[in-house]
């Protein structure tokens, strides 16, 4: 019989073959089970910066993390409980680092379906969407992906303490004109851009697209007029695309947090655009950062409940 059939999976996913393909944040499966064990057959794809990470969460609480070897394997997980379980298998690093496919399940007990939530909340954003940098503090020089975990940022934090799915679309580094350049550059740096990206084949209709995007279009930018008006209309021009595909969802555009600089330009588009907008308080030396001078849990903390008071107060204006 096949179990993965059984499953409940979580976007974005694909089917390739025989097998379910999950690239980006937060993506994997979850299922309800009683048993003491599971074997899951899954092929790896990653970098040089290090294993795609799962984590396993039984009845919401972490239960353990898998680094996943590059290729196909099988990894067991053993169970203590003999009562029915629910249990979430998700990604916590991102593509750029590499991706995983699910080719096989096999268990010794009894899997049947657990529903996802029934709203969920599309989140667009670079590496503080991701969870970059979250697991390490400042001093490291080079990344590793054991340095992040998407759970601990934001948009999954959110999403989690209103009960939706969260969809995240995170690419550190990444942007709407521009990637992330060092100052010795001049020229933007467009490469796998998001907007390009984007899995516009998503099906599920979100009550939110929450946008955070331009932190490293500011290494570009860098207070130049011209240059900051494309970064509007690529951004207006990404926006109108998603109303399209999304087009009962309400889209909040998020900035701050890390820098400033595009503020302006953010809430030019919020306008244009029609949607709403919403200012991060900007991390600071006295709130602490974590790896490559990021913010850290606690102001990904102070993000997220300031989004939840935004969101249920818009909710309820709109009953």
């Amino acid at each position: 019989m096949n179990l993965l059939s059984k499953l409940t999976f979580l976007p974005p996913c694909n089917q390739v073959n025989h097998s379910y393909q999950f690239k980006w944040s937060a993506s994997g499966f979850q299922f309800a089970f009683i048993g003491e064990y599971i074997t899951l057959q899954i092929t790896s794809h990653h970098t040089l910066y290090g294993p795609v990470i799962l984590a396993i969460f039984v009845d919401d609480e972490l239960f353990q993390k898998i680094d996943l070897k590059e290729g196909s394997h099988a990894y067991t997980i053993t169970f203590s409980k003999r009562e029915i379980m629910h249990v979430k298998i998700i990604q916590i690093t991102e593509l750029q680092y590499g991706y995983f496919e699910l080719e096989d399940l096999q268990t010794d007990g009894e899997i049947s379906k657990w529903d996802k939530p029934s709203n969920s909340i599309l989140w667009i954003g670079d590496s503080l969407s991701a969870g970059y940098g979250l697991e390490a503090d400042t001093t490291p020089l080079v990344f590793n992906t054991h340095y992040e975990d998407c759970t601990h940022a934001y948009p999954y934090m959110v999403s989690q303490l209103l009960n939706v799915l969260p969809i995240i679309v995170a690419y550190s580094g990444n942007g709407i004109l521009s990637r992330w350049i060092p100052e010795t550059e001049d020229k933007p740096n467009d490469e796998d851009i998001l907007p390009s990206i984007f899995p516009y084949n998503i099906s599920e209709n979100p009550s939110w697209v929450i946008i955070n995007l331009g932190t490293n279009d500011a290494s570009f930018t860098r207070g130049i007029s011209t240059r900051e008006q494309r970064f509007q209309e690529l951004y207006i021009n990404f926006i109108q695309k998603l109303k399209i595909k999304f087009p009962n969802a309400k889209f909040l555009l998020c900035y701050g947090l890390m820098e400033e600089s595009l503020l302006s330009s953010v809430q030019k588009v919020a306008v244009e655009t029609s949607s709403l907008f919403l200012r991060f308080d900007t991390a600071t030396e006295k709130d602490g950062f974590c790896f490559a001078s990021h913010p850290n849990k606690t102001s990904h903390i102070n993000a997220t409940r300031t989004l939840i008071n935004f969101i249920r107060t818009h909710n309820e204006e709109s009953l």
